[in-house]
Order: C-alpha cells, then sequence, then structure tokens
C-alpha cells in the first residue's frame, strides 16, 4: 500500500474545503521533475499554506477568529433588539 509521503497531485488540481466560500486550486512553486501527461506534481510534503493553496474565498468554520468576531458582532446586534 502506497505511503501518504508517495500521493501526488497535479498542478491546478481543483481542492474545496467544506468551510469554505468557494472552490480552490493547488499551484505548484517548483517541480521535481516528475509529471503526469506533462502537468507537473507535487506530494503532500509540497503544501505550504498561502503558496501552494489559493484560498477559498472567506472561511465559515468557527475555528477561524474572522468568524468568530463576525459571529460575536451579529450576536451584540441581535441582543440589542
Amino acid at each position: 500500500m502506497a505511503d501518504l509521503q508517495d500521493t501526488y497531485v497535479v498542478h491546478c488540481a481543483t481542492v474545496t474545503c467544506t468551510q469554505g466560500m468557494r472552490g480552490s486550486m493547488i499551484v505548484l512553486q517548483n517541480t521535481h521533475g516528475i509529471y503526469l501527461k506533462q502537468m507537473p506534481l507535487m506530494t503532500v510534503a509540497d503544501c505550504v499554506k498561502h503558496t501552494n493553496i489559493i484560498n477559498f474565498g472567506g472561511c465559515y468554520s468557527m475555528e477561524n477568529p474572522s468568524t468568530q468576531k463576525a459571529a460575536e458582532e451579529v450576536q451584540k446586534k441581535c441582543k440589542r433588539r
């Protein structure tokens, strides 16, 4: 059985996040010289936040500080009514 480190993803593969506002793409900054149908491949080890994965447009996760703050603001407005 293949190890996760031996798993490859092609450049420009589309990805989604269940908490994101839209889909995204994986981009490859440096090629390893490994290609599939002329598309460069990357491994799990190539994952660099804000570099190889384009953002998902926004985040609905309550673990995201921006989402937490927005939820608190909504609750404050509701309490004032």
